[in-house]
């Protein structure tokens, strides 16, 4: 190997997922082709489908995805990705389900109105939601008229956080 066993840089070590061995991104590759772990005496049988990129392995919990579960932890990671020019629609269908995410949301720092209020107040917020300079994601109910008769054309994305049950 080029490395001769030198540290790597995590984004250049790759792991083989049949038996956890790791390597230079190329060495563990080149074997895997070949049907070979890349450390000397394994007899597990590696395949190029079977090679991790060590990098995209986990990462440090920062509390919040335990705190909220992982659906909320990527919806907010989807939200950050988001173009800072662009803003997104986020439809949950149960009152308690809104509450966690506008929590959600607070944590990560992801700027959102929510339409609550008398009406001049949800006419405030809608307002703000519309500005260039305001927040990027307006948090709806599917079950509350608050939207109603809105003009939403700034959006650019719609997110519905859960499959909507018919309820009657």
């Amino acid at each position: 190997c080029k490395h001769q066993g030198k540290p790597l840089a995590l984004s250049d070590v790759s792991i083989s997922s049949t038996c956890g061995h790791s390597g230079c991104n190329e060495c563990v590759l080149r074997e895997a082709y070949i049907g070979k772990c890349p450390t000397e005496g394994c007899a597990a049988l590696a395949k190029p489908t079977s090679i991790v990129h060590a990098s995209s392995l986990g990462a440090e919990d920062d509390g919040k995805a335990t705190r909220y579960g992982t659906k909320l932890a990527l919806l907010c990671a989807l939200l950050r990705r988001i173009p800072s020019t662009e803003r997104a629609l986020v439809f949950c269908q149960f009152e308690t389900l809104t509450a966690t995410v506008a929590e959600a949301l607070s944590a990560y720092g992801i700027s959102f109105v929510q339409l609550t209020g008398t009406a001049k107040r949800r006419s405030d917020l809608l307002e703000a939601y519309q500005e260039e300079s305001g927040a990027r994601v307006l948090l709806l109910n599917v079950d509350d008229e608050s939207a109603a008769g809105s003009n939403l054309t700034v959006a650019n994305h719609v997110i519905f956080v859960s499959p909507l049950l018919k309820q009657e």
